[in-house]
């Protein structure tokens, strides 16, 4: 009995000494994460319900926690769909996402006490989509403390047409126009591939918090 109680203690400390190194690398991984869960989802022929955000985030949800279980190195990360009773045919793009409050998706290191907040929207050059990712999306994370004081959070951008850097451009003309932001919030394009590019922009919160905003653009089949 001792021997067991000491066994389930060093197995207890070495998943915490685990967790914590997840912990102070967690953006590193974060990235890795949802890198995977878009190669998952282009495997699966973009398969979702419609383009509205909320169906493609729900997919996105569904490939990081398959990332999750086949990447050891992802382990210690869980996904959270927030405010969503997530069922199979929502998961299977055979049903819509339905909520009365808007679901936000998270992912956060076991028991929550360190994670990140990710803000997905559409975009598109026409049809006023850049404006709503920069005065319903971005803005969340500068003006109205969305991410809790978490020095970084996430945003996610379906497209469908363009390129990356068009659609850059057009963010950050819609950031200048913006009384809360200015030249100083604008979008850096990082790095770009088939499918999807990082970008990245730094503000200085209301709080006088500053927050570094990584934003993946992925082109949808």
């Amino acid at each position: 009995m001792a021997f067991r109680d000491f066994t389930d203690r060093f197995r207890g400390a070495v998943a915490a000494a685990l967790q914590q190194q997840v912990a102070q690398d967690i953006d590193r991984r974060i990235c890795m994460l949802l890198e995977a869960s878009i190669t998952l989802w282009e495997r699966d022929n973009w398969n979702r319900f419609n383009d509205e955000e909320d169906n493609c985030t729900v997919q996105v949800y569904h490939w990081c926690k398959v990332a999750v279980r086949n990447d050891s190195r992802l382990r210690f990360l869980e996904p959270r769909f927030q405010w969503v009773d997530v069922t199979e045919g929502m998961l299977a793009g055979d049903e819509s996402v339905k909520s009365a409050k808007r679901p936000d998706l998270r992912i956060e290191i076991g028991g929550g006490e360190v994670g990140r907040s990710l803000e997905c929207k559409r975009l598109a050059r026409t049809g006023g989509w850049c404006r709503a990712y920069v005065y319903q999306g971005l803005t969340r994370f500068v003006l109205e403390n969305y991410g809790h004081g978490e020095p970084v959070g996430y945003m996610i951008g379906y497209m469908h047409a363009d390129t990356f850097a068009e659609l850059v451009n057009k963010i950050n003309k819609q950031i200048l126009s913006h009384p809360g932001m200015g030249s100083m919030d604008q979008l850096m394009l990082l790095r770009e591939n088939r499918t999807s590019s990082w970008s990245r922009s730094c503000h200085t919160c209301v709080s006088d918090q500053v927050i570094q905003v990584d934003h993946l653009m992925v082109k949808l089949g």
